[in-house]
């Protein structure tokens, strides 16, 4: 079995920025993966989308949001 070891971009247009680039793509129709793509055009997670898209701090918003918080810090 081969396999192929090469990069695939899942963020047409800056891969190697932690932007809001990614959102910006769903609302084109440019979402590199199907399920990615489901975030914009499902009204129960595309609110959610504009927000991040309409956000001027995005990179606070991502590093707040709680599922990066570490299990058991608080416990």
């Amino acid at each position: 079995m081969v396999m192929d070891h090469s990069d695939f971009a899942l963020d047409n247009g800056s891969q190697n920025k932690f932007d809001a680039s990614f959102f910006a793509n769903l609302r084109s129709e440019r979402g590199v993966l199907q399920s990615d793509q489901v975030l914009w055009n499902d009204a129960s997670t595309k609110t959610i989308v504009q927000r991040f898209l309409g956000s001027q701090r995005f990179t606070w918003i991502i590093i707040q949001c709680p599922i990066w918080k570490v299990h058991g810090e608080d416990e």
